[in-house]
């Protein structure tokens, strides 16, 4: 899941991103204000593929947002893998 403020000025939207195990979007929306991470803002959701899965930190699931740093230099880093 991702978050934005659209009111935000350009630049800084992005709230942040958070990685969830859910089996459908509402669950993701339910357990992201359970688990106390949603910032609110718009939410865009995002399927992660089995294959990347192995590649993520396990710190990073369902434990915290991630910034938009985090998630610019991960993708770098597995954009050619």
């Amino acid at each position: 899941m991702s978050f934005c403020d659209p009111d935000r000025p350009k630049g800084d939207k992005f709230l942040g991103a958070l990685i969830i195990r859910a089996d459908d979007h509402f669950e993701m929306l339910k357990r992201s204000w359970a688990l106390e991470l949603n910032p609110g803002g718009e939410v865009a959701f995002f399927e992660i593929p089995k294959q990347y899965e192995a590649r993520i930190p396990c710190d990073w699931i369902e434990t915290r947002l991630l910034t938009k740093q985090e998630c610019h230099e991960f993708e770098n880093r597995h954009a050619d893998s």
